[in-house]
């Protein structure tokens, strides 16, 4: 899915979204998959498919276009999470820089420390750090200005209700302040109408995606 500059059209990167078939013929979405993946403890083996497949479609994209790839907790919480995802992207050729790499609050809160000092380590290596679904948490304000970041996405619940609720731009404007204020970039999700990408560049916000792109 393409993550788009919406005053030029640019694409500016592209998250890799996984889609499962099971019978050669049904396409399932996430949803339907990724809880099967994390309880029976394969979700690193989906990661690793993803981040193979992705790298080497990467090398077609434009040197200037980033590369989006979503970390599980379990992915982030492996010792040696900093070692396995750089071997892999050394040994594609893809750049380190080319990639970001983004988590939750979710994969977060099951071991903060071990989480944040694994995304130092990949971060120190070169690769970028973003923050997915932002707000949709308990914890993004007490968590988000400790973090090794350089990105927000502000949750593509908001990009629902920004045309008719005066709460979620509220909200969203709160947490662009923040972004700014923190130094962070900050790309809004679930942008899927033209009213929508309106109202969230009225709110100053630039960089969006969703099924409208």
């Amino acid at each position: 899915q393409p993550i788009i500059d919406a005053d030029t059209g640019q694409v500016l990167a592209f998250e890799a979204l996984a889609r499962w078939s099971p019978d050669g013929v049904r396409w399932l979405p996430p949803a339907t998959f990724i809880n099967l993946a994390e309880t029976t403890g394969r979700i690193s083996e989906l990661t690793e498919l993803v981040l193979e497949r992705a790298l080497h479609e990467c090398s077609a994209f434009d040197p200037d276009t980033l590369l989006t790839i979503n970390l599980s907790a379990r992915d982030i919480l492996r010792d040696d999470a900093a070692k396995w995802i750089g071997d892999k992207v050394v040994n594609s050729g893809v750049e380190p820089s080319r990639l970001v790499l983004e988590i939750t609050e979710t994969a977060m809160l099951r071991d903060y420390r071990r989480a944040a000092k694994n995304l130092a380590a990949l971060r120190e290596a070169g690769f970028r750090i973003a923050l997915d679904d932002f707000g949709a948490g308990q914890s993004s304000l007490s968590h988000v200005h400790h973090l090794p970041l350089d990105h927000i996405k502000i949750d593509r619940s908001f990009a629902q209700n920004l045309v008719t609720s005066k709460q979620s731009r509220t909200v969203v404007s709160t947490i662009i302040a923040l972004a700014r204020q923190l130094g962070l970039g900050c790309t809004i999700e679930g942008i899927e109408t033209a009213e929508q990408q309106a109202v969230a560049r009225s709110l100053g916000l630039r960089i969006m995606q969703g099924y409208l792109f």
